[in-house]
């Protein structure tokens, strides 16, 4: 092959890696705008399916609810919890009810007592306005991305967020809750949304 000849050869390759590196990403933009479209398409869904949930049981404002499915989905996005597992566990605890208070002293929508939102309040950095559904939904979750870090089984998770760590060492797993939160289950998904929930338990 003459020096020609070798020159064009040169160029041509390049032009087909410039060719194919344009196309890799092209194909990458795509696949992670595609991936951007369906995470807001996700995020879009919890939070009409929650306020759906919620406005069955109480009359709440639109935007309150909104800030509140919001900041549920991104946090369990972030921390790897089910959202779906929300859903079920705040009609289980309160039933949507923001002034919601249990005969233990347990307040508002996850039903969380002033002594564990005490010691979560340093990473919280929110005051113990318990009464507040934003607030109580956020030391709520703390609490519960806590006990996922403790206890490998979801239903250890959430007889210990109802009932508490000690009760589950010293009495075991409530059974009577977690049947609750199956029967919620299948309600929300037969009478309510009409699909199947991606849950833990």
């Amino acid at each position: 092959m003459n020096g020609k000849g070798f020159f064009i050869l040169t160029i041509l390759q390049y032009f087909l890696i410039s060719v194919l590196l344009i196309l890799i990403v092209i194909y990458t933009r795509t696949i992670f705008n595609n991936q951007k479209k369906l995470e807001k398409l996700q995020k879009d869904r919890f939070i009409l399916e929650f306020k759906i949930i919620a406005e069955k049981y109480y009359d709440w404002e639109i935007n309150v609810l909104e800030d509140i499915a919001n900041y549920i989905y991104t946090y369990c996005k972030e921390n790897k919890i089910k959202v779906d597992d929300i859903l079920v566990l705040i009609l289980t605890e309160s039933k949507y009810k923001p002034y919601a208070k249990s005969n233990k002293g347990a307040f508002g929508l996850m039903q969380i007592k002033y002594s564990t939102a005490k010691i979560l309040q340093n990473k919280v950095e929110l005051p113990l306005s318990l009464k507040d559904p934003y607030i109580n939904v956020v030391y709520g979750l703390e609490h519960l991305n806590n006990l996922h870090k403790i206890y490998n089984s979801p239903i250890e998770v959430y007889s210990a967020y109802n009932t508490g760590s000690n009760h589950l060492k010293n009495k075991g797993i409530n059974w009577n809750f977690i049947r609750k939160l199956l029967i919620n289950k299948t309600y929300i998904e037969n009478k309510i949304l009409f699909r199947k929930l991606d849950t833990s338990f």
